[in-house]
């Protein structure tokens, strides 16, 4: 008899890229916009991600700007120029959207709706204001962290967050640039986020497959295993399932 067992090993790849380069940000106010594709022949999925905690919460209320330009055969942009591909900007599901999608096949879009309308857990000591303050950035920065990782693990996830958009009007062999940028707020006052605009080419033909893990290794130590692979496929993969097989 032959079974599998599945271990998820969850290791953050587009969250941790904006994690990191939001330390670098010489205000916290400067929010970029990381932006991908993956084509097919009669789609292009895009995936983005907002590079801090105050760039992801504004952009929740605002919405995200979707558009395409399709290019020429002389690589310009065609005379229609950039098109938006939704009616209005792209926001996170509402709670109760989350309750009718998700279910338990989907265990990281439920991660994505907790981050996003879950309660905060309470204060360390409620009489240290200094404290409370830290502690509560702290709680915010790390729903910020957690929605990008799910978000990375599930498309659900994304969808869900609205950091992702799936375009199915593309025509086969055709060239394409995207934009997507945070829509303009009603008010603008001192905590607000200052965005840029991502943008990224995309052809709809079928996407070369990721490479496979490489280097792969499973060391038998004192009552466990040790599995490990080589380290320069982080910025290819969100994260990577383990299998095991038990022969009786």
């Amino acid at each position: 008899m032959r079974s599998t067992t599945t271990l998820i090993i969850a290791l953050i790849a587009l969250a941790a890229v904006q994690i990191a380069s939001a330390q670098d940000e010489t205000d916290v106010r400067d929010t970029r916009i990381a932006l991908i594709a993956r084509t097919a022949p009669d789609s292009i999925v895009l995936r983005w991600g907002p590079s801090t905690a105050l760039g992801w919460s504004n952009a929740n209320t605002q919405g995200y700007v979707v558009e395409r330009a399709r290019l020429t055969s002389n690589g310009t942009i065609d005379d229609d120029g950039f098109v938006m591909l939704t009616s209005e900007p792209l926001r996170p599901w509402t709670l109760e959207t989350f309750r009718q999608r998700v279910t338990e096949r989907s265990p990281f879009a439920a991660v994505a709706a907790q981050m996003l309308y879950g309660k905060s857990s309470g204060v360390s000591d409620p009489s240290d204001e200094i404290g409370s303050m830290r502690d509560a950035a702290n709680v915010f920065q790390n729903r910020f962290g957690i929605a990008l990782f799910a978000a990375d693990n599930d498309a659900m996830a994304a969808e869900g967050l609205g950091l992702r958009f799936v375009d199915r009007t593309v025509k086969s062999g055709d060239e394409y640039v995207y934009r997507v940028r945070v829509a303009p707020a009603v008010a603008i006052d001192s905590v607000s986020a200052r965005f840029d605009t991502a943008a990224v080419y995309a052809q709809a033909m079928a996407s070369e497959p990721a490479p496979a893990p490489f280097d792969a290794k499973a060391l038998g130590r004192d009552r466990y295993i040790e599995v490990s692979w080589g380290r320069e496929l982080g910025r290819n993969y969100s994260g990577f399932y383990i299998q095991r097989s038990d022969d009786d």
